[in-house]
């Protein structure tokens, strides 16, 4: 995806978005703006429809970032509307996990503490036709990938701006998708 995101990457760690030069090993970058953070490799979700550009450290054993590790389930990509509608709540998620990075609050998936974590569901209708309820439950934030696209959201009565805001003509509480980049 080097024409859509370019040579340029965010490392969550430093909350910074940085242009990236090749490091001296194969897939391995350097931060122009602070080449002494160290050797950085691009998250496994670049090349998905999710088309994170986020980085990790070069000798980290995950192959996904940290936003990227808090999913829990990613929706049905054999539907190809999910492909857009995912990349969109991605791109809200990195936003929210930046933001609270910079605030210096702790992002623990639940993957390695499942008491205090954090995941996410983005999922769509059930087997049986039924819709997923858009919520969190202990740490598990569950959103109907459908949310995504704003013609659902005005039909289901969500008007919202914000990342996260009660929705009028509800009394759930919604994720709302913005665009961009993270």
């Amino acid at each position: 995806m080097p024409g859509l995101l370019g040579n340029a990457g965010l490392s969550a760690g430093k909350s910074r978005l940085s242009s990236l030069q090749p490091g001296p090993q194969p897939d391995t970058w350097l931060l122009d703006a602070e080449p002494e953070a160290g050797l950085l490799r691009r998250c496994a979700n670049l090349d998905s429809p999710a088309a994170c550009n986020w980085l990790l450290p070069a000798d980290d054993h995950n192959a996904l970032c940290m936003a990227c590790s808090l999913n829990h389930t990613i929706p049905d990509l054999t539907i190809t509307e999910n492909h857009e509608r995912w990349r969109k709540v991605e791109t809200a998620k990195r936003r929210l996990v930046a933001q609270l990075v910079s605030l210096g609050l702790q992002v623990i998936p639940k993957t390695v503490d499942e008491d205090t974590g954090l995941a996410f569901d983005f999922i769509g209708v059930d087997l049986e036709g039924q819709a997923p309820t858009t919520g969190h439950a202990n740490g598990l934030i569950t959103l109907d990938i459908k949310e995504a696209d704003d013609a659902h959201r005005e039909k289901s009565g969500c008007r919202c701006t914000n990342l996260t805001a009660r929705c009028s003509g509800t009394s759930a509480t919604r994720s709302v998708i913005t665009t961009g980049t993270a």
